[in-house]
């Protein structure tokens, strides 16, 4: 049996030994029950097991792109940011694929749909929701009818063959971006069969 090692923190704190030691958020493999592991990505932020059949094996992560292990601390991840891919390893941490850039954050459902939150730079902390059916070959940008940024989304329910999605709009702002609505703004939305036509 494999598993991940997702205790990153506790892992991480022998490499913070000494005044110039990097701090970093590390994944680390093991395939005999923990008596040695083998770290296989550096600045993780979220990872996962594949969920779905079209998943299985496969090794769903979230990390910073274009650091330096010898020499770049991690930060908080605490917005969206474009430095950042989901990347896919379908042979446990051997290799990874990035599969979204600007990938921030995922949901892998039980059934077929793949969901990742891509940074979209509007000025407003925006992201698009990219969907996968085919356990994360391939991607496409969700389509909702409402004309309103997409901040944040959660997944109400995806086991049904369809989607059920509320979607934060954050504040609502006029044509020249001046707000018009205080507050956090909020849809529901139900896709079709593909997870990625969505109406509200």
């Amino acid at each position: 049996k494999t598993f991940l090692e997702e205790l990153f923190n506790e892992l991480t704190n022998t490499q913070k030994r000494g005044p110039h030691a990097v701090c970093k958020d590390s994944l680390y493999i093991t395939k005999d029950l923990g008596k040695s592991t083998k770290k296989i990505k550096d600045y993780v932020v979220q990872v996962s097991w594949g969920r779905s059949q079209a998943q299985k094996d496969h090794i769903l992560t979230t990390s910073y792109a274009g650091l330096d292990p010898k020499q770049d601390d991690q930060k908080p991840h605490t917005k969206w940011i474009k430095h950042m891919d989901f990347s896919v390893s379908t042979d446990f941490g051997e290799s990874f694929k990035v599969k979204v850039q600007g990938g921030n954050r995922f949901i892998a459902s039980f059934e077929k749909f793949l969901f990742v939150a891509k940074f979209h730079d509007d000025g407003f902390d925006a992201v698009k929701l990219m969907v996968s059916t085919d356990g994360g070959e391939t991607f496409q940008m969700s389509e909702i009818p409402e004309v309103l940024d997409e901040q944040s989304y959660n997944v109400l329910d995806a086991d049904e063959g369809f989607v059920l999605l509320h979607v934060n709009h954050g504040e609502e702002h006029d044509n020249n971006n001046a707000k018009v609505q205080n507050g956090l703004m909020g849809n529901v939305y139900a896709s079709d069969e593909t997870g990625a036509r969505y109406t509200l």
